[in-house]
């Protein structure tokens, strides 16, 4: 009989990665947090008013229910619809809209990047409805 060598394959253990990874920058660099992953947008403090004005809100509005008190809850409201605007502003201002967590393009990629401010807009006036509501409702038990 004679010999043969036998053939190795070796197998690759795990699968390859359908999208490239994304490059992050060193511990402490200033395009880990400085700039907006994959935008190039600066982190300005309109981010932090945002972010700010969504928990404030939230946390006001929950307050308000608490205490069964409408203009509390009207209060928290209003800061969650500042939220929103100031998102839309920042939205046509930079040309890309964030959402399904990843940015959207005005030029690459319009009509998504419409949908979403076109979402946000019309979350902004379901929001003022709400707030309509909640100041011309009766007191409760009158």
């Amino acid at each position: 009989m004679r010999w043969r060598a036998r053939t190795i394959v070796q197998l690759q253990v795990r699968w390859r990665a359908r999208r490239p990874q994304l490059k992050r920058g060193p511990l402490g660099s200033a395009n880990s947090w400085g700039t907006l992953i994959r935008t190039g947008i600066p982190a300005t403090p309109i981010w932090s008013l945002i972010t700010w004005s969504l928990f404030l809100g939230g946390g006001v509005f929950f307050v308000g229910m608490f205490l069964r008190a409408r203009a509390v809850q009207a209060a928290g409201a209003s800061l969650i619809t500042l939220a929103l605007v100031l998102r839309v502003v920042d939205h046509l201002r930079s040309g890309r809209a964030y959402a399904r967590g990843r940015y959207y393009s005005r030029e690459l990629e319009p009509g998504w990047y419409w949908r979403i401010v076109v979402t946000f807009m019309l979350a902004i006036g379901i929001v003022i409805w709400f707030i309509s509501t909640l100041l011309r409702a009766k007191p409760l038990g009158a």
